[in-house]
């Protein structure tokens, strides 16, 4: 008796201590448990040192270091323009370029930040919706009202409506292929450029709903994923276009706010009022704050670390991170 006893004993504490081993799969920063300024968060985006850049919607910029230190940049103790960052990417120099909403942009050398407005470049508008850098390092800024800029880091381009075939002066999202040919998600409508010709919607046979591209993403085969702001996502592979829909693929919920793919080649959708949303190829599957831990159903962008690790922003709900093998971060 005292020896199954004895084994019992040392089976569910051997079970619990896997138990206790096993990580957990949601984890959330805010303001009161870690350095963020705001629990309003749009934007991250990770470097090669595993650095995470986090813009947020009214707080400034936050680096969170890959030893788990909080460094807060804002207009207050820095050159940073604006406290509302838009969109962040960084270029082959390892430098950051800031979009924010109102203060043009900055860009950050892990030393001083230089601001480019339309006060003292050729940018075309202080509010900065989208940037993507290509192959030959030109950065490709997307702004709110004032079309589309080209910067090769001493001439500046605009490209509007007025003087190309551009199709909405609202530039929402940009997006480099393999090829190199920008692609250009605007309030309207599609628009891909190869620096010799214009293609728009009709040459595309691409016609989404008049909603606002809001999302592109190239995956590693090279297919283009295009995100509807109220709609579904598109996909085009060598100048084909799919889509799934509520009708062909079961999508929960319309409205792209982000579009990624995992490590595994699942896509994660990020909707602002319905949480996020992943597909496997199958079926989706839907994570809000009825049957997860995520604090807001209101989520700006989804970004995937080396580990699989998604970085969930939300309007209000701080930074969620998420792991379904369990999360794998420092």
């Amino acid at each position: 008796m005292g020896k199954k006893f004895l084994s019992s004993i040392i089976i569910i504490l051997f079970l619990g201590s896997i138990a206790y081993a096993q990580k957990p799969q949601w984890q959330i920063y805010n303001t009161s448990n870690s350095g963020l300024p705001t629990n309003s968060i749009h934007k991250v985006v990770i470097d090669e040192d595993n650095n995470k850049w986090i813009g947020t919607w009214d707080a400034g910029l936050v680096k969170l270091t890959d030893d788990g230190e909080w460094i807060v940049f804002d207009t207050s103790n820095s050159a940073l323009p604006n406290n509302t960052i838009y969109t962040i990417v960084i270029d082959e120099d390892d430098n950051k370029w800031i979009g924010t909403f109102g203060g043009g942009i900055a860009v950050y050398d892990d030393d001083e930040f230089i601001v480019y407005d339309t006060a003292n470049s050729g940018l075309p508008h202080d509010w900065i919706y989208s940037i993507a850098i290509d192959k030959d390092n030109n950065k490709w800024i997307g702004t709110w009202g004032g079309g589309l800029a080209e910067f090769d880091d001493e001439t500046w381009k605009v490209y509007n409506p007025f003087n190309s075939p551009l199709p909405k002066i609202k530039v929402t999202a940009l997006g480099v292929d393999d090829d190199n040919n920008i692609w250009i998600g605007t309030s309207g409508e599609l628009a891909m450029f190869d620096r010799d010709k214009w293609y728009t919607n009709d040459t595309l046979k691409f016609s989404p709903p008049i909603e606002g591209i809001y999302s592109i993403y190239k995956n590693h085969d090279g297919k283009i994923y295009i995100g509807l702001k109220f709609g579904c996502v598109y996909i085009i592979d060598d100048m084909k276009c799919s889509s799934l829909t509520k009708e062909n693929s079961g999508m929960p919920h319309y409205g792209v706010y982000s579009i990624v793919k995992d490590l595994e080649d699942n896509i994660w959708v990020a909707n602002f009022g319905s949480g996020v949303m992943t597909y496997d190829g199958c079926k989706w599957e839907v994570f809000d704050s009825t049957n997860s831990p995520l604090t807001d159903d209101k989520v700006f962008s989804i970004s995937i670390d080396e580990n699989n690790n998604k970085w969930i922003s939300t309007y209000s709900g701080g930074l969620v991170i998420f792991n379904e093998m369990g999360i794998n971060i420092k």
